[in-house]
């Protein structure tokens, strides 16, 4: 399975949200606001990755049931057919 996302070496990874926060709160003035804005587009950019990956995943599942049920469907006609006399 391919990774969704890898990790830039130029950077450290903060441990958490709020130590993400405390590095923003580091920069003064516009500095600080563009620190913020940036980390909100790039969440808002993450969230909306993870929501096309969920919504592919579940597209996926979706078909594989489709197709292990039409299997099964398939299957239950194939012992219908060699079993004519016996009940279901």
């Amino acid at each position: 399975m391919s990774k969704l996302f890898t990790k830039s070496n130029l950077f450290a990874t903060p441990g958490s949200i709020k130590e993400l926060q405390e590095i923003a709160d580091r920069f003064v003035g516009s500095e600080k606001a563009v620190a913020y804005m940036m980390m909100a587009m790039t969440w808002n950019l993450a969230a909306e990755v993870h929501k096309e990956y969920e919504e592919t995943q579940i597209q996926t599942i979706a078909k594989m049931v489709n197709e292990m049920t039409e299997d099964l469907r398939i299957a239950q006609e194939k012992i219908e057919q060699a079993e004519p006399n016996k009940e279901h």
